[in-house]
């Protein structure tokens, strides 16, 4: 008996996430995608840590396809933020975008170090965690 095993590029379980942090007018923004890769994804979450001495937060605004539960939690030097289909009428897709809006406590010209992102969750429809890649 033979058996032979293929190779494909794709991961079976990883999405990609793309984090892009900018200065425009006199606010910091930083720019959550998500790139699901050809996963059905449903639910994400992420830690967004912030210097809180440098940044002061304002909001998230959520693009997402359907009605998904989004939240944005400030916890003082950390912003917890995603989303969650519960229903099943949508999935999260490439149109998926979290922009985290800080305003700068000083005159911040240089954002280098003032944000990173340290836990990452994503979940698909058939309740199976992701691994999410962050680039």
């Amino acid at each position: 008996v033979r058996s032979m095993s293929v190779k494909t590029n794709s991961v079976s379980n990883e999405v990609n996430a793309l984090i892009m942090g900018e200065i425009i007018g006199n606010k910091v923004i930083v720019t959550i995608s998500l790139d699901p890769l050809q996963q059905e994804v449903v639910g994400t979450q992420f830690q967004l840590n912030y210097d809180n001495t440098s940044l002061s937060f304002e909001k998230v605004e959520f693009t997402t396809k359907g009605n998904p539960t989004n939240f944005g939690t400030d916890r003082g030097s950390y912003i917890t933020l995603g989303s969650l289909i519960t229903d099943g009428s949508t999935l999260l897709d490439k149109t998926t975008e979290y922009k985290v809006i800080f305003t700068p406590i000083n005159n911040t010209t240089d954002i280098l170090g003032l944000t990173s992102i340290s836990t990452t969750d994503a979940v698909n429809k058939d309740g199976k965690q992701l691994k999410v890649r962050i680039k």
